[in-house]
């Protein structure tokens, strides 16, 4: 108990940055309880099954030095330990990968050096001079308007077939942006032309390759859809597609709401108008630093910004944070494995480490008689990591294949994954085998180097 208080205080800062708070607000009778039961109830086996054992031995064999010879269970219980550190084993690399894999994977947009804030609550006469003032610093690379950011989503509308008749697909409606958002975010356009304050108007729209894609099956369009008229629900008619962009991943990319896109372009002035005639339109500001490390880069654009509040202070976020923050649940469930495969293989050197010392005291007279007929410390030592080994190969396999079809099923959940190659299974099973392999020689190096007559006297 003293040692997991030890450990519990030890890994305090880790257990409450991935519960969201402190243990201290754990520690309730709906928590302590339990524990306690289930404290009591190990004491009691452990205990109670312990001494039926014991009782059993006659009390004449305990001054023979006698011996159980009965190993099959303890052989099953490290079985179990080693399936059970393969299989999770497995399971950490797998999951480790997959991490990084949906984490790094191209969404459409960079969320680096992008910081926002809301312009609710600011006073609309302000916005234009904050925003020449935020251009200005050295630091800023652009700046610029626009409803939304892809990792908060989107609401959805409707393309509607040319004649008004049909629904031909919903897609994802990121609302009004000016010229300047698509290279705050780093968005490519891959056919057409962008958005641009001299030639674009209000009716012009950019959407999404799926939708274009979407668009040409269904209308017949094959000689491309820029220059084309579009109608989509809650806008109205006649909107011309002046562009393409590459796919944008909404929220995570392990969510179902991957869907076409589109974007409404709005000058810059006429975001300001609107906030005038109605408060309750709100958009983004964004701005897109160079690269580099700038201190304190968020204290500046607060204060800039702040001026054009008349009370209270604006929330600035960085896009970059936010789609880590997203990811978080991924994120502590990986981390979750880690501390599981930590907790079983421990489990796992500590079965070995008992089955080994149980092994050296049964075997003490023939690990003795074979010295004195010339074997070597190499030779005991391979002796019994030929024993565990015989346990150990069979179930690392059979753990490794076990961890190979759940981590294949578990990844069913996401639309881009790893590819199961060889090695991550090797690589997990191979150190099972390593650690194993490492701990039998290091616990029967004594044995091996002893001398033998010390054996046999106690025999």
């Amino acid at each position: 108990l003293l040692v997991a208080l030890a450990l519990i205080l030890l890994f305090k800062p880790i257990a409450e940055a991935q519960l969201g708070h402190s243990l201290q607000a754990a520690l309730n009778r709906q928590v302590i309880v339990p524990l306690l039961l289930i404290l009591v109830f190990l004491v009691f086996v452990i205990s109670y099954f312990t001494g039926r054992i014991f009782t059993k031995i006659p009390v004449a064999a305990a001054f023979r030095s006698y011996q159980q010879s009965k190993t099959k269970w303890k052989k099953a219980l490290l079985a179990v330990q080693f399936i059970s550190a393969s299989l999770i084993l497995t399971i950490l690399v797998v999951v480790g990968l997959q991490f990084e894999k949906i984490k790094n994977t191209d969404h459409g947009y960079s969320a680096e050096n992008v910081y926002y804030t809301e312009v609710s609550g600011m006073d609309p006469h302000k916005i234009e001079a904050v925003l020449n003032d935020l251009i200005a610093l050295p630091e800023v690379k652009n700046a610029g308007f626009g409803c939304d950011v892809p990792i908060y989503g989107a609401a959805g509308n409707n393309i509607l077939s040319p004649d008004g008749e049909r629904v031909l697909f919903n897609l994802a409606d990121f609302y009004y942006i000016d010229e300047n958002y698509f290279s705050i975010l780093d968005i490519p356009v891959i056919e057409g032309k962008g958005f641009e304050k001299e030639e674009s108007s209000r009716q012009d729209v950019m959407i999404s390759r799926n939708a274009a894609e979407l668009l040409i099956l269904n209308n017949g369009w094959h000689d491309g859809v820029i220059g084309r008229s579009i109608s989509i629900t809650e806008h109205g008619d006649n909107f011309r597609i002046s562009g393409i962009y590459p796919d944008i991943i909404e929220k995570l990319i392990s969510a179902d709401e991957n869907r076409p896109s589109v974007f409404f372009y709005m000058p810059r002035e006429k975001f300001i108008e609107t906030l005038e005639s109605d408060p309750s339109f709100s958009f983004l500001i964004l701005i897109k630093t160079v690269e580099g490390n700038h201190p304190n880069i968020m204290n500046k654009f607060s204060e800039i910004i702040n001026r054009a509040m008349p009370k209270g202070e604006i929330k600035l976020y960085s896009l970059e944070a936010e789609k880590d923050n997203a990811y978080r649940y991924h994120k502590s469930f990986r981390n979750a494995i880690y501390a599981g495969s930590l907790v079983v293989l421990l489990v796992t050197v500590m079965g070995v480490l008992g089955y080994l010392n149980d092994e050296i005291t049964r075997q003490r007279k023939n690990i003795a008689i074979r010295k004195i007929n010339g074997a070597t410390a190499n030779d005991i030592i391979h002796f019994f990591i030929y024993k565990i080994g015989n346990i150990a190969v069979p179930c690392v396999i059979f753990g490794v294949a076990a961890g190979f079809l759940l981590a294949r099923s578990w990844m069913q959940n996401f639309p881009v994954q790893i590819s199961l190659s060889w090695w991550i299974f090797v690589l997990a099973g191979g150190f099972v085998l390593l650690l194993t392999g490492v701990v039998t020689t290091m616990n029967s190096l004594k044995t091996a180097n002893s001398n033998p007559i010390d054996s046999l006297r106690y025999e």
